[in-house]
C-alpha cells in the first residue's frame, strides 16, 4: 500500500511512521525540508521576503514530486506528507503576507491543473492509495512543537500555527471526497494506540 502521512507540524507524524513501519517494513521517504536552501530566510526581514517564499514552496513541490517518481517501481510505501502538503503551506504563507496574490493565483493553479490529476488520476501512475489524516487541536501541536523545541520553529508566531492547522482541516474537507482519507485521532499520545487505531480502520 502507497500512505501518506498528513497533518500539521507537531501532528506526530515521525512518531507514527517510524511506529508504523516496524509492523509494515515498509520504504519511507522523508520530509526533504533539511535540504531546502530557501527555508533559513524564511525567518530574515528582508526585503524580497515573497521571492523567497516562492522559490522555497516550488523547491518543496519539486522534491516531493521527485519522491513520488522515485517510488513508482514501489508497490508499499510511506511518505512523510505528499505532494499536496506544499500547496497547504503556500497558502498559509499566502494568508501571512509571505506570497503575494498573484503569486499564490499561480501557484495554486499550477498545482489544481497539474499536480492533482498526476498524483491521483492518471492511468499509468502509480498514485496514493490512502492519505492518512493525523487531526490534532491547536493545542496539542503547539504543546507539541514547544516541547521538541526545534529552533526554527520556535521562531514562528503562534498564530502561524494555528493558520496551518485551520488550512489542514479546510483543505481535509475540500478533498475528502476526492481524495481516500483514514482520519486518525493524532492528540492521543499513546503511538502504540495510533497505530493500532489505524490498523483496525483499514482492515
Amino acid at each position: 500500500m502507497r500512505l501518506v502521512i498528513f497533518g500539521t507540524v507537531g501532528a506526530g507524524k515521525t512518531s507514527f511512521i517510524n511506529a508504523l513501519n516496524k509492523k509494515l517494513g515498509y520504504k519511507v521517504y522523508a520530509e526533504p525540508l533539511n535540504i531546502n536552501p530557501y527555508f533559513d530566510k524564511l525567518y530574515e526581514q528582508f526585503q524580497d521576503k515573497n521571492s523567497n517564499t516562492y522559490k522555497m514552496e516550488l523547491f518543496m513541490l519539486t522534491e516531493r514530486m521527485k519522491q513520488f517518481l522515485d517510488s513508482q517501481s514501489l508497490n508499499d510505501v510511506i511518505f512523510d506528507r505528499g505532494v499536496m502538503d506544499t500547496l497547504i503551506f503556500a497558502n498559509a504563507n499566502y494568508e501571512e503576507g509571505n506570497l503575494d496574490k498573484r503569486d499564490w493565483d499561480t501557484y495554486r493553479t499550477f498545482f489544481e491543473t497539474n499536480i492533482t490529476p498526476a498524483i491521483f488520476s492518471y492511468n499509468n501512475v502509480k498514485g496514493y492509495d490512502l492519505v492518512v489524516y493525523l487531526r490534532v487541536t491547536n493545542q496539542t501541536s503547539i504543546a507539541r512543537i514547544n516541547q521538541r523545541a526545534i529552533p526554527g520553529e520556535l521562531r514562528v508566531k503562534t498564530h502561524f500555527w494555528e493558520l496551518l492547522n485551520g488550512l489542514y482541516e479546510q483543505w481535509y474537507l475540500e478533498w475528502t471526497d476526492k481524495i481516500p482519507f483514514v482520519v486518525i485521532d493524532g492528540n492521543i499520545d499513546s503511538i502504540d494506540e495510533k497505530v493500532e487505531q489505524f490498523i483496525k480502520k483499514i482492515r
